[in-house]
């Protein structure tokens, strides 16, 4: 794979034709500044390697912590000077210095900084301290002090092998080199390149470093930048959404045809035009039925189902899967009393029906995209999330409890409200209004696990305490969600290979959208250290990329163990699915929260072992048949787990997942019916 270059001016490039024949090597940023853009250090931590990071600016100094979580990152400022320094903080990233002069210049240009006093160590304090033994490479930014940086650094016990300073006046092409690189050349440090921006320059004992310098960058680094590198990503996603377009396209139109063909025959043959007068007669006798049943209360009442969300944009996945399995399993219970009827809204408008999802049902077929009409005794039930109907609805969910129907919505979770951080901004607001409706509207909340209906009372309770409607709530819990059918004859040769490779090795899945939540930074970070000491296992992450991740999926993607010990894949058939479960070792549940957790029933339903966080919920899925850690952020935390692990799974002593209970969609579905039977009655009373 190409090399992803991050660095403003390809100095990373530069410095990874010198030394990219060290592993785990070692380097030194004085002004890191951000940790992915413009970064000179981002590649090489990437490939495994960890160093210092030398940052003041609080925001960026914040980002340095939550991103390079294998370097040191210190908030201090390098100087000569033992007293506290004045920094000089601008808006535009990369400016800030604690040079008066150059801040006066920026003042004069118009642009306007604030101060903070910020505590100052030397390079060679800061190396002792953190014993620091060898550094491969030294980067030193920091607009206009470079002199009192290298004057705080003896360049005796420590000898970077490579140095590069930022040589110009800031914010200018002006050389002012010749303020301290004498202090690099009495030092024993060679020049070596200056690429308009910055010098590079080399050790003595190491000038054999010196050929990488010859050239500037050029097509034989085999690099990429990483914004060329983000537009192959956008392209290809849109290049592939573009595909599934036309294929969709053509199926319809495919389809069309073929019922339009098969249209006509029928008006062209002989049966039908010999069976006219029986088809009139037909049409009578049904007018006529239609017109006596107006006169006679129907036996059954109508169970209505909200799929809003999956009518429009159906993934399946996450709640998709559990829609898909429940509205399965309530048409196969044939249920006596009630007509299974799938409704969807939109923004404004009204419910309709829709037989979209059940095309053979003659009743659905009659009533697809009316209306939809309630009477006493009829249930409806909110099974999609639908927080994007909300509060627009709430005017037709009042008129269906005024004409007798009870209101039921299952609640997933809440955890935008509750964990607004693990959310795109705004979403904490959206699940506000659609919570608050639903403390207004409904007359049950149905939960998937008993933990999101402690965390739903005890919100209520808090926000909505004097409401004169408070909805019940209940739970139930999801079931099993997949089958192997084909088996290994339906994978594609590569899935076969990769299962293959998984086997011969400890292996630990992770399911699930990659996600702020899911732990899968955290999860990583620890394998990286037990990488690092040598351990010959795999980690497998199956799911479909998120939000607020775009560093970790950038990571996965140009990850040094990325197909060697690191498989990150997207898009799985249930059967490829099915057989990671059972080549796979164990299941890591690293989720900081979750509303209940598939991937821990399905693993139990493939005897896979379970190492979960110790959240609540979790706890009441697994019980005392999963090997729990500590819920915090630390990546040895999650590297003890493994290693414990591994220890108690050589001597059979871990905790078996067969002996977790789970349910059936069937016995699922079943639950969910009583607790719908006993809110429609509850509503009668």
């Amino acid at each position: 794979m190409s090399f992803i270059s991050y660095a403003q001016n390809f100095e990373d490039v530069m410095l990874w034709r010198a030394l990219k024949h060290i592993e785990n090597g070692f380097y030194i940023d004085v002004g890191a500044n951000h940790p992915l853009d413009d970064s000179v250090t981002k590649a090489f931590y990437n490939y495994g390697w960890n160093g210092i990071n030398i940052e003041p600016e609080e925001k960026f100094f914040e980002m340095l912590q939550l991103d390079r979580k294998r370097d040191i990152n210190l908030d201090v400022a390098v100087s000569n000077r033992s007293e506290d320094i004045t920094l000089y903080i601008f808006e535009i990233r990369g400016w800030t210095t604690n040079d008066l002069n150059v801040a006066k210049q920026h003042k004069a240009e118009g642009h306007k900084y604030k101060t903070k006093t910020i505590k100052t160590k030397s390079l060679d304090q800061i190396c002792k301290e953190n014993s620091v033994a060898e550094v491969h490479f030294l980067k030193i930014d920091v607009e206009g002090v470079e002199k009192d940086v290298l004057e705080s650094f003896s360049l005796q016990e420590t000898r970077p092998w490579i140095i590069v300073i930022e040589a110009t006046k800031p914010n200018t092409a002006i050389d002012v080199s010749h303020n301290w690189e004498y202090i690099l050349l009495e030092q024993s440090y060679q020049f070596a390149y200056f690429d308009g921006i910055n010098k590079f320059y080399v050790a003595k004992e190491r000038s054999e470093l010196l050929n990488a310098f010859h050239n500037p960058p050029n097509a034989f680094d085999d690099f990429i930048s990483i914004n060329q590198y983000n537009a192959q990503i956008s392209h290809q996603i849109c290049e592939t959404k573009l595909k599934k377009t036309i294929l969709q396209t053509e199926q319809t139109h495919h389809s069309i045809e073929n019922l339009q063909h098969h249209y006509q025959a029928i008006l062209d043959s002989n049966s039908w035009k010999i069976t006219k007068p029986m088809r009139l007669l037909s049409d009578i006798l049904h007018r006529s039925k239609i017109g006596i049943s107006n006169h006679i209360k129907q036996e059954k009442k109508q169970l209505l189902v909200d799929v809003s969300q999956i009518y429009f944009d159906d993934n399946q996945t996450g709640i998709q899967r559990v829609i898909h399995n429940i509205l399965f399993e309530l048409s196969a219970l044939s249920l006596d009393r009630y007509d299974l009827l799938p409704v969807y809204a939109t923004k404004g408008e009204t419910y309709r029906y829709t037989d979209k999802f059940h095309q053979h049902n003659m009743l659905l077929s009659k009533l697809n995209e009316k209306v939809v009409t309630v009477q006493k005794g009829d249930i409806f039930l909110g099974l999609d999330l639908t927080a994007h109907l909300f509060p627009h609805i709430e005017t037709t969910l009042e008129e269906y409890r005024q004409n007798g129907a009870s209101i039921n919505y299952i609640v997933y979770d809440i955890i935008p409200l509750l964990y607004p951080q693990y959310t795109t901004e705004g979403m904490d607001e959206y699940f506000r209004v659609w919570l608050g409706g639903l403390v207004k509207c409904a007359d049950r909340l149905i939960c998937i696990s008993h933990s999101v209906a402690l965390e739903l009372q005890r919100y209520i309770e808090e926000h909505s305490p004097s409401s004169e409607h408070l909805p019940k709530i209940t739970s139930f819990h999801l079931g099993a969600g997949i089958d192997i059918n084909s088996g290994l004859q339906g994978l594609r040769a590569e899935e076969t290979s990769l299962l293959q490779r998984i086997k011969m090795k400890p292996t630990f899945l992770m399911v699930g959208t990659v996600e702020p939540r899911k732990g899968c930074y955290q999860t990583l970070l620890a394998f990286e250290e037990l990488w690092a000491k040598g351990m010959d296992i795999n980690l497998v992450i199956i799911g479909k990329s998120g939000w607020m991740v775009e560093g970790l999926l950038l990571r996965l993607d140009t990850h040094p163990q990325s197909s060697r010990h690191l498989f990150w894949l997207q898009g799985v058939s249930d059967d490829f699915l099915c057989e990671i479960y059972t080549s796979s070792s164990c299941l890591i549940a690293a989720s900081k929260t979750e509303g209940f957790g598939l991937p821990l029933i399905e693993a139990a339903k493939y005897n896979l072992p379970l190492i979960a966080r110790n959240i609540p919920v979790f706890k009441e899925i697994a019980q005392e048949y999963a090997f729990y850690f500590d819920d915090n952020d630390q990546a040895d935390t999650i590297a003890k787990a493994v290693t414990d692990w591994l220890e108690q799974y050589k001597s059979d002593t871990y905790p078996h997942s067969k002996d977790i209970s789970w349910l059936t969609w069937k016995e699922s579905a079943l639950q969910l019916m009583e607790s719908l039977d006993s809110a429609k009655a509850s509503h009668q009373e």
